[in-house]
């Protein structure tokens, strides 16, 4: 519900999902690939209103950015694992700041993701 941020957007499954409550009043959705948005615009348009697409890179808009959110989801990666949990980490932190008291923020987690690396992508969220 309230201002919520997604950072990463894909075909923008997780967007209409988010769109989908009516007690959220908007959705920014920050995507560093042009070509992703162009993409997303074509196969799975979301005509509302509440939804803004910025094309920028997301930990640099978590930290310049004085907008606060009560719903953040991380969406930007496609697997977590060694390589990845670096970036996730360092995107949760930016995040954390731009939270609003009682605020949550969540990631999407991958099926395939060991039990190890499962555990350290919950602390992220704690």
């Amino acid at each position: 519900k309230g201002e919520c941020l997604e950072i990463g957007l894909g075909l923008g499954v997780a967007s209409k999902y988010i769109l989908s409550f009516p007690l959220v009043d908007s959705l920014t959705t920050v995507e560093l690939d042009e070509n992703i948005i162009k993409v997303q615009r074509e196969v799975n348009y979301i005509n509302d209103e509440r939804h803004l697409i910025l094309n920028a890179n997301g930990l640099f808009y978590a930290y310049q950015t004085k907008k606060k959110f009560d719903f953040i989801f991380l969406d930007f990666y496609s697997h977590i694992d060694e390589e990845t949990l670096p970036a996730i980490t360092d995107m949760s932190i930016a995040c954390k700041r731009l939270l609003k008291p009682k605020a949550v923020m969540t990631g999407w987690l991958d099926p395939a993701t060991s039990e190890e690396h499962m555990k350290l992508f919950y602390k992220l969220f704690d």
